[in-house]
């Protein structure tokens, strides 16, 4: 079974993180925009998660503590395939690595020790399959899908950039709707992916 995903973020306050040198904590505040999306200074908000069994879409958003969130999360990870889009390269290391600061054992599943990112089988970054043998990155969910005349979950709604100001207008509801759009545009990129046999 495939299970498809999406992370979102949001800051932590610098009271909340470990640091106790307080100049570290004013660089912190200072130079947010370089650190903002490092686990070691922010953290999951929801982790929506979405498998399809006989055509039928089954929808779960984690949304307790951070803590309970990933340990759920590792329980769903075991026996399935794992699918989103940019994946590899934020969403399962910022879990991974928000887990390892609560002490939390990695699923098997989830080792990457000493393999490349091509060689985790379990994982399939639709951002990676569209990317080909280029370096360079092919873009956003967003624009990806808008080229292969999928609706956008940026359509009429809030994107990346605005789920911070959301958050601290008490707007988590929204976001937790957004971060379900984003899956859902995911399994329809993978679908038109498997279509068009790019996998």
């Amino acid at each position: 079974m495939i299970l498809f995903i999406d992370v979102e973020t949001i800051e932590q306050t610098v009271t909340d993180l470990p640091l106790s040198d307080k100049q570290i904590k004013a660089d912190i505040e200072r130079y947010w925009e370089k650190v903002k999306f490092m686990p070691e200074f922010t953290k999951i908000l929801t982790i929506c998660a979405w498998t399809m069994t006989d055509g039928e879409n089954f929808v779960r958003n984690l949304v307790w503590t951070e803590e309970e969130q990933i340990r759920e999360f590792f329980k769903i990870v075991w026996n399935n395939t794992i699918c989103g889009f940019n994946i590899k390269w934020f969403d399962l290391p910022f879990i991974i690595k928000r887990a390892l600061s609560y002490g939390i054992k990695v699923p098997s599943a989830l080792k990457v020790s000493g393999k490349k990112p091509r060689e985790i089988k379990n994982v399939i970054d639709l951002q990676e399959e569209y990317k080909m043998w280029v370096f360079w990155s092919p873009g956003s969910l967003d624009l990806v899908c808008r080229h292969l005349w999928i609706t956008s979950p940026k359509e009429g709604w809030i994107d990346g950039s605005m789920v911070q100001e959301y958050y601290n207008e008490g707007k988590e509801s929204e976001i937790i709707e957004y971060c379900k759009r984003d899956v859902n545009a995911t399994i329809e990129l993978y679908k038109k992916f498997k279509k068009l046999n790019l996998i």
